[in-house]
């Protein structure tokens, strides 16, 4: 495999191959990998679904973004759901996050991943992909996974399912997976050409997502939206267009945003939430207003930064009300508080080194 892989004698299986069972296993899985570039992965386990899973898994650590290509050319049907194919997995733990793309027993190909550690799984499968032999293709870039297949001789990619978001930690895993979905057999996936691509990760963007209304405020109203990539202000929004309440003004990323400006047009109030993030819902920019003109009833818009789940940021505008928001930096923000179960309080000294000393 690429890019490096073990010393091999030819025609036997390398000595060593990280791989290991994940979860609770039946029968224990095995991996050979030999010279001319064939991989066969074994693995029992009842599934790779739900809050848990149990397979065989060939792993190596990875960092940044990674494309993950095999070529697969059997796999032996003993369950209509077994899964063989490739896997990104944030760690070795049974209830981790991945991001996976299968040939199945006869379920087709199919899209499978855990969004949180310990949560629930998603799927997404084509029933009719069942031929073999063929390529089975995962990109990450950044934290965005897509995947896509080709048969053999098949010169360009068919993309299936993606962009999919999934926030992992920067180092994780990547590898071929074997399960045989009947805990006490293993199934046996026979591959080739299993290749591991680094690629560039592509430099942050920034998603402004800016709303009307929020579920305390009936309000809505004409609202205009300018961004300032570094050029000067441009409108993103449509001017002058009266939005209800609850709609969606703009949700749009940039390659940058040095500064965001709003200005309602109408004598109308409108309540709006204001989001600017590089991954959407994850991490989010504070966002200071630096003027705000108009009526007396304008309330100035702060954006605090805080992934709480709630509003980012409310705020109330009336009759040509503008207000100038500038970007700042993304904040690490500490809270700590006296007491727990037992009430108790008492002196407590809070020290805090940012990057001088405490």
């Amino acid at each position: 495999y690429f890019p490096s892989a073990a010393p091999s004698v030819s025609g036997m299986p390398t000595i060593f191959v990280p791989s290991s069972d994940i979860g609770e296993v039946g029968v224990p899985g095995s991996v050979s990998e030999f010279s001319d570039g064939r991989w066969v992965v074994k693995g029992s386990g009842n599934d790779i679904w739900d809050r848990s899973d149990q397979f065989h898994y060939v792993h190596f650590a990875k960092t940044g973004s990674v494309v993950l290509e095999l070529l697969v050319e059997s796999f032996y049907t003993i369950h209509s759901w077994q899964k063989g194919g490739l896997m990104f997995r944030e760690s070795l733990d049974a209830n981790s996050k991945h991001y996976s793309l299968y040939v199945t027993g006869n379920q087709g190909i199919a899209n499978q991943w855990r969004g949180s550690t310990g949560g629930t799984s998603s799927s997404l499968d084509n029933s009719g992909l069942n031929t073999k032999p063929v390529w089975i293709q995962v990109s990450k870039s950044a934290n965005e996974f897509s995947t896509a297949y080709k048969y053999e001789g098949a010169t360009e990619w068919t993309p299936l399912w993606g962009p999919t978001n999934i926030g992992f930690s920067s180092d994780f895993y990547v590898g071929i997976v074997a399960h045989s979905h009947i805990n006490g057999r293993l199934a046996t996936l026979k591959a080739r050409e299993f290749n591991i691509i680094d690629m560039p990760t592509p430099e942050p963007q920034k998603c402004l997502m800016v709303t009307t209304g929020t579920p305390s405020e009936s309000s809505g109203g004409a609202l205009d939206v300018f961004v300032d990539s570094g050029s000067g202000y441009v409108t993103v929004s449509t001017p002058g267009k009266h939005h209800g309440k609850g709609e969606i003004v703009i949700d749009q990323c940039f390659h940058t945003i040095v500064g965001v400006k709003v200005s309602n047009q109408s004598v109308i109030g409108w309540a709006g939430v204001f989001e600017l993030s590089t991954d959407r819902k994850v991490s989010y920019f504070p966002l200071t207003c630096s003027d705000c003109t108009g009526t007396t009833n304008t309330m100035p818009i702060s954006v605090d930064g805080n992934a709480d789940g709630g509003d980012q940021a409310t705020t109330w505008c009336f009759d040509g009300a503008t207000c100038t928001l500038s970007v700042e930096a993304p904040k690490n923000c500490l809270r700590v508080t006296t007491g727990n179960s037992y009430n108790y309080d008492g002196p407590l000294n809070v020290f805090v080194d940012s990057g001088s000393g405490y």
